[in-house]
């Protein structure tokens, strides 16, 4: 399940280039185990070292961060 997370990942992070990924929901209460696939794989064949990975423990409040992020961002451009 981590290598097939860390190919997403490293296929969104090569078309969008952002510098930080941040995880969140239910996958993060087994991050410790599996941060270093998903890591390993998002490196492997990247043409650059790629976004940080941060995982979010606050569960829905970080869902709801990101959703009104995105907001505030899509009405500054």
């Amino acid at each position: 399940m981590g290598r097939c997370l860390g190919k997403g990942l490293r296929m969104i992070a090569s078309g969008l280039a952002p510098s930080e990924i941040v995880i969140v929901g239910d996958i993060t209460t087994v991050w410790q185990l599996i941060s270093p696939a998903v890591e390993e794989e998002m490196r492997r064949n990247a043409f650059h070292s790629g976004p940080r990975l941060r995982p979010a423990f606050e569960g829905s409040l970080a869902r709801l961060r990101s959703a009104v992020a995105l907001v505030m961002n899509d009405r500054a451009l």
